[in-house]
């Protein structure tokens, strides 16, 4: 399951301030995982650095330099902040010192905390999570807690571990503890990123697969266009809804092989293109499976993802997205949302709506972003506000049917999340 689509929005969020002026910059990616997303969307919430207007546009990372620009003009506010924004820039500082000073900054004035790169930064958040399904009853009356863990190695070298405790008060699901769900090494340099270990991964805009991987990642590229390839297995727990109101509880660890490579071309700073082609081949371990969540085998498939994002106009995103698989049937999904706003979980009285037309086949994807998207087809409508620092509340509704037998898909969720 994946519970961590309001947590995914802090990230989301901070990615979509860089502005138009970082095109020119040397490509090294800040890794998604990294603290300093969440040091930079703390200084945002306060108003000591400009958010753009809260605009995004996409699952997009921004480069050391573009980094380094905003950690800059945070510097220059210095003498207004707080003591708890000064240790978030003197923190932000180290990090960026090679960059701060290829740009001609001057840092001296933050005084000599600034020397000591810390190793470990922690966050998360506390959610609680209520899921009904018309006809089928409670679904979901959860809480769950997501902690994550990084360690710097060094400036460009860093570890990253994920834990995640689910408790399930009444409803469909089990409880479960994912210690170390996610556990492996960063390394980032000029032009290139590596993940190894088991990592998350989001291809493209997530229509197809959205999970775990075990295994190692290389990304490459220089200014607007970026390449990663993947090679691992696959990995997922947890309950997934397979129709009816009966669900499948996933025991064991699903690994089969997976190997991605994918596409990502800026080609303005409103508008993103991504193209992703994804394999998995059955180990043989999952028969199972097969005929409780897919129509046919889960092995041996292929699949094609393309899709762009584009900002319509000031606080409007629009993302269309869809997918073909090498399968027989039901071997098309596609999706088209409309986003306003953005909400900010560290800046209170933030928000968004949105709306998506879905048609998500089993057959023609992996594990689909969100959930209870597979096997679904029609209207998903909901919004997220931020009535103070720190908390968020989520609501949606999923109005449709699913693709295979076309029985009622109405799902109902609210929920609010505390992060830290």
């Amino acid at each position: 399951m994946k519970k961590r689509f309001a947590a995914i929005l802090i990230i989301v969020f901070v990615l979509g301030i860089a502005g138009t002026a970082f095109a020119a910059y040397p490509f090294s990616e800040v890794p998604t995982n990294h603290w300093s997303y969440n040091a930079v969307g703390k200084l945002v919430a306060t108003g000591l650095v400009d958010g753009g207007g809260n605009k995004f546009n996409g699952d997009k990372t921004i480069t050391r330099y573009e980094m380094a620009i905003i950690v800059a003009k945070a510097i220059d506010k210095q003498e207004t902040a707080t003591p708890e924004q000064k240790g978030l820039i003197n923190k932000l500082v180290v990090e960026y010192n090679d960059e701060l000073s290829n740009l001609g900054v001057r840092v001296q004035a933050l005084g000599n905390n600034s020397d000591k790169i810390e190793k470990f930064q922690v966050g998360g958040y506390l959610g609680f999570r209520y899921d009904h399904r018309k006809n089928s009853g409670i679904l979901a009356y959860a809480n769950n807690l997501d902690v994550t863990v990084n360690y710097n190695i060094a400036k460009d070298l860093f570890i990253t571990t994920e834990t995640e405790i689910n408790r399930n008060f009444k409803g469909a699901e089990n409880d479960y503890n994912l210690w170390a769900e996610t556990s492996y090494i960063t390394s980032v340099g000029d032009g290139y990123l590596i993940n190894a270990g088991r990592f998350k991964y989001v291809p493209t805009y997530g229509l197809v697969w959205d999970g775990k991987v075990s295994g190692i990642q290389a990304t490459a590229g220089k200014k607007n266009l970026k390449t990663t390839v993947t090679f691992g297995r696959w990995v997922e727990y947890g309950v997934t809804d397979v129709g009816g109101g009966a669900y499948t509880y996933w025991g064991q660890n699903i690994s089969d092989h997976y190997r991605a490579l994918e596409l990502a071309y800026a080609v303005s700073p409103d508008t993103n293109v991504k193209a992703s082609y994804q394999k998995i081949d059955n180990s043989g371990t999952n028969a199972a499976l097969a005929s409780a969540l897919y129509s046919v085998s889960v092995g041996n498939r292929g699949i094609y993802e393309v899709g762009f994002d584009t900002n319509v106009k000031q606080d409007l995103n629009l993302q269309v997205v869809g997918a073909k698989s090498d399968l027989s049937a039901d071997n098309k999904a596609y999706r088209v949302q409309l986003r306003y706003k953005g909400a900010n979980p560290f800046m209170a009285h933030t928000g968004d709506l949105f709306v998506s037309y879905n048609k998500i086949p089993n057959n023609a994807v992996i594990d689909s972003t969100d959930d209870y998207t597979n096997d679904f087809k029609g209207l998903w409508v909901g919004g997220h506000f931020v009535p103070r620092k720190g908390a968020m509340i989520t609501t949606w509704y999923r109005s449709g049917k699913q693709v295979s037998n076309n029985a009622e898909k109405n799902i109902f969720r609210a929920q609010c999340d505390f992060f830290f």
